[in-house]
């Protein structure tokens, strides 16, 4: 089993080429500049007989954010798994505005 690590990013089975490295390095920096402060990441890119598995989780004292994604070009896979957790991320945020308002 070929194991690769980015700051934050595990690569299992493949060693990713420069271009998905540099997707996974943008998105994790992205989505931690979004994050509760608190933050931490298990983040995972898995080369699979039927393409990529990828699963981003973000753990917080607030809340869980959580994506999981199966695609065939892991670069449309990073994106995907962004997309869910920023999304789930704004929701927060319009949450904690709403609830901040009501005081």
């Amino acid at each position: 089993m070929t194991q690769s690590m980015l700051k934050g990013f595990e690569f299992i089975d493949f060693e990713p080429t420069a271009n998905v490295a540099d997707s996974a390095k943008q998105k994790l920096s992205r989505i931690f500049g979004e994050s509760p402060s608190d933050s931490s990441s298990l983040a995972f890119l898995k080369k699979t007989c039927d393409g990529f598995q990828g699963r981003l989780h973000v753990r917080s004292a607030v809340g869980h954010f959580v994506a999981d994604v199966m695609g065939e070009d892991p670069i449309q896979v990073l994106n995907s798994l962004s997309r869910k957790v920023r999304s789930q991320l704004r929701l927060w945020k319009r949450q904690r505005a709403l609830a901040l308002d009501g005081f």
